[in-house]
């Protein structure tokens, strides 16, 4: 992780980490497109490296897949609850 004037900045996802987060995690890009509010084709470009993953996306995905948070809690949220 970069530091930008003592900020943490978060590292780009890549399509490889994306698509190998979505594995582990029995998640489809429909399913992620659906959870950050995206179009499928969106998430497919992310998938295929032809589109940047948002930082607060990475970020959600990433502690998605630390167990950090739960799909639950990422899915209450997104639903404002």
């Amino acid at each position: 992780m970069k530091k930008h004037n003592a900020v943490a900045v978060p590292r780009r996802m890549k399509a490889k980490e994306f698509k190998q987060l979505l594995l582990r995690n029995n998640l489809t890009q429909a399913e992620v497109a659906e959870l950050f509010l995206q179009g499928e084709r969106t998430a497919r470009r992310h998938a295929n490296d032809e589109a940047t993953v948002p930082g607060a996306d990475s970020i959600i995905l990433r502690l998605l897949d630390r167990g950090i948070i739960s799909l639950e809690q990422v899915k209450r949220a997104a639903a404002g609850g």
